[in-house]
């Protein structure tokens, strides 16, 4: 799909929204998602996740490696 954002990857962050309350779900969820969605879109999705919930930590600096992938357009 040549969409900018696939409508799968839209659904997973619709999800993820509406079980936000649930630290567990919320996981759980994610890792669902994960498995379906292309290289590429999975780092947007964790990108996504990050900006969205603020995520610290190793997930922060993790996070800075995931956009420089994204801008440089490595989707392998």
């Amino acid at each position: 799909m040549n969409k900018a954002e696939s409508e799968l990857l839209m659904y997973n962050k619709l999800i993820l929204e509406k079980v936000s309350f649930d630290k567990r779900l919320f996981w759980k969820e994610y890792r669902k998602g994960i498995k379906k969605l292309t290289a590429h879109e999975s780092l947007m999705f964790r990108s996504w996740i990050i900006d969205k919930y603020g995520l610290r930590g190793k997930t922060a600096a993790r996070n800075k490696k995931i956009n420089k992938k994204i801008n440089i357009g490595i989707d392998q």
